[in-house]
C-alpha cells in the first residue's frame, strides 16, 4: 500500500525521551492466555510505563483508541505500547508474554499501579495502516535522534524472542 509521507506523519505519535543516559527498569513480566477461545471485546486502558507483548500462539488484536480501530496479531507478532497510549488488548485464543519496563528507571511506580482501566469496551475494527511511534532522544550534536516503532511488528525469530522473554 502506497501512503503519502504526510499521511504517515499523521499516523506517527512522537514520544520525547528525557536527555541523559537510558537506565532501563524491568517492572513486570508475565505469561497469560488460555487454550479456550477468549473474548472478542477489549477494555480500553492506559499504562504508565512501556510494554511489549509477544503473541506466542493463537490470535488477537490491538485497539488503537487514537485511530478508532484495531490491528490483528498472529503468533510471532510483537505489540509495542508507550506510556499513556490508550489501547485495548483483544485476546481471542492462545498465549502471550508481556513485559513492562521504563527506559528511565522509575522505582516509585509499582507493578499493577501502572495500569489505568477505562469503562470503554471495543470490538475489532481493522485499520488499513499500522500506527507508529517515534521515540526521540537528544543527539550528541544537538539534533534529535528518532527511533520508529510500529504498534505491531512481525519478528523474524519469534522462538528467540520467546526464549529471551520467558526468562
Amino acid at each position: 500500500m502506497d501512503v503519502s509521507p504526510d499521511l504517515i506523519r499523521w499516523r506517527e505519535q512522537t514520544i520525547p525521551l528525557p536527555a541523559g543516559p537510558l537506565s532501563p527498569w524491568l517492572r513486570l513480566a508475565h505469561v497469560a492466555g488460555s487454550g479456550r477461545p477468549g473474548s472478542h471485546e477489549a477494555s480500553v486502558r492506559t499504562i504508565l510505563d512501556f510494554e511489549i507483548v509477544l503473541l506466542t500462539s493463537g490470535s488477537g488484536w490491538v485497539w488503537s483508541d487514537d485511530h478508532g480501530g484495531s490491528v490483528a496479531m498472529k503468533p510471532g507478532d510483537v505489540a509495542f505500547f508507550p506510556p499513556h497510549y490508550r489501547h485495548g488488548w483483544g485476546h481471542e485464543t492462545g498465549w502471550h508474554i508481556a513485559v513492562h519496563f521504563d527506559l528511565h528507571a522509575n522505582p516509585k511506580l509499582f507493578a499493577r499501579e501502572n495500569l489505568k482501566s477505562t469503562p470503554k469496551v471495543v470490538r475489532p475494527n481493522p485499520l488499513d495502516f499500522i500506527p507508529r511511534f517515534a521515540l526521540t532522544l537528544p543527539g550528541t550534536s544537538g539534533t534529535l535522534e528518532k527511533l520508529i516503532f510500529p504498534l505491531v511488528t512481525t519478528v523474524r525469530a519469534p522462538g528467540l524472542w520467546r526464549e529471551k522473554l520467558e526468562r
